[in-house]
């Protein structure tokens, strides 16, 4: 939550950011993250602003660079695909590497998001990203995997990703932070240490939380 403060009205403003239902997470057993492969997930739709060309052209070079990444390698895509990123796959001759799946039950997603070595959020590329902070970040954070997102630098989502320890992000069009980001989560899956991952103040988000702070403010306002 932020507040801000409106001089010329003068008057306060309290944002309530979004969050996430904790018993989605904690109902299920928690299932194990797959070793064998190193899995980039992206769970929902995934539309033509928000597809990231350039994601798929660095996933190729590192496949044509690296021989382990290669064998390792498994993009999982839950949810409805643009026409565009089954164009970028085949461009690229990604096939062999991805699974597209286009619909699951809710808590099949889920049990996905906790198994994967990485979570992949792409962000709409549209001139005010840097303000957005979609549902999915929330989802994830509560998935408690490490995120690689691509966004815009500098905005909220960045700062976010800094506070919970979540992960990294890479710039929409930064071929080179792409590159080094993926990497460094690949050496980390190799040396096993992505698998003791733990994100951090993330408690803030929870509904039970979000509906506390709520509450705290109607009792101040009465």
């Amino acid at each position: 939550m932020q507040m801000q403060n409106f001089e010329n009205a003068g008057v306060h403003s309290v944002i309530v950011m979004n969050g996430f239902d904790i018993d989605d997470y904690q109902r299920l057993e928690k299932p194990l993250v797959n070793k064998e492969k190193f899995t980039l997930l992206y769970a929902g739709t995934l539309s033509q602003r928000r597809n990231n060309s350039l994601f798929w052209k660095v996933i190729k070079s590192l496949i044509d660079t690296n021989e382990l990444f290669a064998s390792k390698l498994n993009i999982q895509l839950v949810g409805k695909v643009d026409s565009s990123v089954s164009e970028d796959i085949k461009k690229y001759n990604l096939e062999s590497f991805i699974d597209i799946v286009d619909f699951i039950p809710f808590e099949e997603v889920v049990k996905r998001q906790m198994e994967a070595t990485v979570l992949i959020l792409f962000v709409d590329n549209f001139e005010g990203a840097k303000w957005v902070l979609t549902g999915k970040f929330f989802e994830y954070l509560a998935s408690n995997r490490p995120i690689l997102a691509l966004g815009p630098k500098g905005g909220d989502l960045s700062a976010e990703i800094t506070n919970t320890s979540s992960g990294l992000l890479a710039d929409f069009n930064d071929e080179e932070s792409m590159e080094k980001a993926i990497s460094i989560f690949f050496n980390q899956y190799l040396d096993q240490s992505i698998f003791s991952f733990q994100n951090k103040n993330i408690e803030k988000y929870s509904r039970l939380g979000l509906t506390q702070k709520i509450a705290s403010l109607l009792d101040e306002m009465i």
